[in-house]
């Protein structure tokens, strides 16, 4: 579960313009749970989720990536960005993926988009072949190295 969530924060950087640190420590990251379960995907798929926090179609699609993830069919992680809640995650969604409705899943970057849910299944169906065709197309493997310096920020009473 620690590599998951390491991985995850991994692609935020990577993926997001505050992804500019400056660093003295270096990082290699090698995925060990590259292999799919039951189908023969290309890589990871990454999908990043569009959301807010007050938006009822929001949880049905939340309720459908949650039950898509812990099944573990697909090779696949997923990052929520609550829009109204986090200016980063805001500027990611909309200045730089285009969100212009919620709930939208950006799989790989925005190379397949899915927007909307109406019931758990029916998005559930529609993520599916969302990821399948992400895993279908071939991707060039990375070799990635981060350089940061972790800073903690105490607040002095």
């Amino acid at each position: 579960m620690k590599e998951k969530i390491i991985y995850i924060l991994i692609l935020i950087l990577m993926f997001s313009s505050v992804a500019r640190v400056m660093s003295y420590t270096n990082i290699s990251i090698e995925p060990t749970d590259s292999e799919p379960v039951g189908m023969d995907y290309s890589h990871n798929i990454m999908g990043e989720f569009g959301t807010r926090s007050s938006c009822e179609p929001c949880a049905i699609a939340h309720s459908a990536l949650k039950n898509i993830y812990s099944n573990e069919w697909h090779p696949f992680y997923y990052i929520s960005l609550v829009c109204a809640k986090n200016k980063h995650a805001y500027q990611r969604a909309v200045s730089e993926m285009g969100l212009w409705g919620y709930p939208t899943l950006f799989w790989d970057g925005g190379y397949k988009t899915n927007m909307g849910a109406s019931s758990v299944e029916d998005a559930m169906d529609t993520y599916n072949n969302s990821i399948i065709k992400c895993g279908e197309r071939n991707v060039k493997n990375i070799d990635l190295s981060l350089d940061l310096e972790w800073k903690r920020i105490c607040s002095a009473q």
